[in-house]
């Protein structure tokens, strides 16, 4: 959340940061409340949603370092390829969402 708080990478990076540690800490205390309660099978669902999320990072920097390099070899424009803030601000709010959601969804859809 500090981080999400902090970021000067505009509103949508604000938001998804946060989604990110807002679902996190969901999760973490789903996986608390429902092994406390001795549902096990419902706790190892919430962990691994858990996972899932922190995977999510990773797949941030996999969705922009992918997109930073087809905008490159498409002939993108000069301040995308070479990471000026603006550009960033532009951009990196979508690879955050499309990284946590790509992450958590695949989770659900395969793993959970």
């Amino acid at each position: 959340m500090v981080l999400a708080w902090h970021s000067t990478l505009g509103f949508h990076v604000q938001m998804s940061t946060g989604g990110f540690s807002v679902w996190s800490f969901v999760c973490m205390f789903q996986a608390l409340y429902t092994v406390r309660k001795g549902r096990v099978a419902s706790h190892q669902r919430w962990i691994k949603r858990l996972v899932a999320t922190h995977y999510g990072i990773v797949a941030v920097r996999l969705v922009a370092s992918i997109s930073f390099s087809v905008a490159s070899l498409l002939g993108g424009s000069k301040s995308f390829y070479n990471n000026e803030t603006a550009a960033v601000q532009q951009h990196y709010g979508a690879f955050f969402w499309i990284g946590f959601l790509l992450a958590v969804g695949l989770a659900e859809a395969l793993w959970v």
